[in-house]
């Protein structure tokens, strides 16, 4: 009779789960990438311009290229200043995610180079469909930002009411 031959084990600690939560050869940057070109895709529509930024972080750092900070930048015409979001992929798997405040601050930094409005966009690994990816942004750039659109609409209601 034939002994039974022990299935190898798989590491499960550090083991790299790739961009649908199973193990694949993807690294965690290319997964990074993959959710980058994601986010541009999905915000590039209907007179909204998001690019993806080629080179972002370590390049932007080492060359002091203000343009090349950050992940992604979203332009909505009716915003006063374009969004500059750091993406996040992961960290946590498929029912949480970590974010660190650490990200917030590099972003928030980036953004006031730049002038723009500082945001975190993140997705669950391996979590499909709706409330699979978030954005965040602080309070103060929430705030920000409400008071922005506030302004807007005062005007336009100011416009509107002086041709009536």
């Amino acid at each position: 009779m034939a002994k039974a031959v022990q299935r190898a084990e798989m590491p499960t600690s550090g083991a790299n789960k790739g961009i649908g939560g199973k193990k694949s050869g993807r690294s965690a940057k290319d997964s990074g990438t993959y959710f980058e070109r994601m986010t541009e895709d999905f915000f590039s529509q209907d007179g909204v311009s998001a690019k993806r930024i080629i080179g972002s972080g370590a390049l932007g750092k080492i060359m002091k290229d203000p343009t090349l900070l950050g992940d992604v930048r979203i332009s909505y015409p009716i915003l006063a200043k374009d969004i500059l979001a750091d993406c996040k992929f992961g960290y946590g798997g498929l029912t949480q995610l970590t974010l660190k405040k650490l990200w917030f601050d590099k972003i928030e930094e980036e953004a006031k180079l730049t002038n723009k409005f500082p945001a975190m966009i993140g997705k669950f690994k391996g979590a499909r469909g709706k409330n699979s990816r978030f954005i965040a942004f602080s309070w103060e750039t929430w705030k920000e930002l409400m008071e922005s659109l506030s302004d807007l609409v005062e005007n336009y209601e100011g416009i509107i009411n002086g041709i009536r």
